[in-house]
């Protein structure tokens, strides 16, 4: 019975040999290469320059061997007790070189925390010089290196959380930038609106249309920090306003001489009649006729019966002003007057319709003494002439 079952587990024990024998392979192939990581190591912290090291390549070295070492199993228990044992003597040894540069790196990374955190707490810094400085201090702290398993993560939670802390105040910042300048901007235009409504209004007036008006806008805008799109905009409003500006003050002040100018005609009028009579105007008419100057003191009989051709061309160059008809028997004499405003126009150009009339006027309030047959001609003609000027 017992030959009978050592022959049969002969049999049995044939069929898992070839396992076992690729198994003992497999432990033998495994040992051999942890043999060889273990000489390698060895190798590497005899013969490393420690006295100038690159810590990144010690690291990479490290985990490099450890991962190597874990894939490299099963082992036979015996020999790899004993080689598990100079593996981790030397990993403590390659470890005790890297805590030495991890400590280090610690302190390294733990003043950048504080740096980033005198930043934060510095009041004179506006948020881009913080940003850049922070933009540095990362920058930094991708050169340290690592600080070793212990620390490196705390390190990194709580520089991350300074530096989003940096971020987060340039975003509020930012956001309240953009709400300022947005009111700037809403400023500006009603400061702009504003203008606009008085130069628009037809009720305003000449002190209310003021020369300065635009110029004292684009003063005040000036000082508001605005976007250079929105500023080129307003400026481009600015320069139409005052185009129109000075459209519009050329009309009221053409209106305001018109008034005046009509006023004149007013008080020649008034003033030939007491004078037809041989009567001193009254004190009232004589104060408003002393505020232009000499223009009535000068005239008399005397000169107003030297005037009679003066005054006789007065009134033709009045018409022609006017663009009114003269009667036909003056039609010889209108001629001499248009060809002698033309030439007086070639050699005196650039005068306003307003300073001609008023130097007709004013020869005309000089010289017309008492009644004169060519007044009504000369009202007609000057008040037409201010008429079409006044609703230009």
């Amino acid at each position: 019975m017992q030959d009978r079952f050592d022959k049969a587990a002969d049999i049995a024990f044939g069929v898992c040999k070839a396992w076992f024998e690729e198994q003992a392979a497999i432990r033998a192939n495994n040992l051999q290469g942890r043999q060889a990581i273990c000489d390698n190591l060895r190798t590497f912290v005899d013969e490393y320059d420690w006295e100038s090291p690159d810590f990144r390549l010690v690291h990479k070295t490290l985990r490099t061997a450890q991962t190597e070492w874990r894939t490299l199993i099963p082992v036979e228990r015996s020999k790899g007790k004993e080689l598990n044992a100079t593996f981790n003597k030397l990993l403590k040894e390659l470890e005790a070189h890297l805590s030495t540069h991890w400590s280090e790196n610690q302190k390294k990374k733990e003043a950048l925390i504080e740096e980033v955190k005198n930043a934060l707490e510095d009041e004179s810094k506006n948020s881009s010089d913080l940003i850049e400085l922070v933009k540095g201090v990362q920058a930094q702290w991708k050169e340290v290196g690592p600080a070793g398993r212990r620390h490196e993560q705390k390190l990194w939670n709580e520089f991350r959380k300074e530096c989003n802390t940096a971020f987060e105040m340039r975003e509020t910042q930012q956001q309240e930038r953009r709400s300022q300048i947005d009111a700037n901007i809403n400023l500006a235009k009603e400061e702009v609106a504003q203008v606009s409504k008085i130069i628009e209004d037809k009720e305003s007036t000449l002190p209310q249309l003021s020369a300065s008006l635009v110029s004292d806008l684009r003063a005040k805008i000036s000082d508001i920090e605005l976007p250079m799109r929105i500023r080129n905009r307003l400026n481009e409003e600015l320069a139409s306003l005052s185009t129109k500006l000075s459209q519009r003050r050329e009309t009221l002040e053409t209106r305001r001489t018109s008034a005046e100018l009509l006023m004149l005609m007013d008080l020649d009028r008034e003033i030939g009649e007491y004078e037809a009579k041989g009567e001193k105007p009254d004190a009232e008419l004589l104060k408003r006729a002393s505020a232009e100057g000499n223009w009535f003191s000068t005239r008399n009989a005397e000169t107003a019966a030297k005037s009679v051709f003066a005054l006789h061309e007065l009134v033709l160059r009045a018409e022609v002003l006017a663009d009114i008809p003269s009667p036909s028997e003056d039609a010889g004499k209108r001629m001499q007057v248009q060809v002698s405003r033309l030439q007086h126009g070639l050699t005196r150009g650039g005068e306003s319709e307003e300073q001609k009339v008023e130097r007709l006027i004013q020869s005309w309030c000089s010289q017309a003494y008492g009644e004169q047959p060519l007044r009504e001609r000369f009202q007609i003609a000057i008040r037409k002439h201010l008429q079409k000027l006044s609703e230009n």
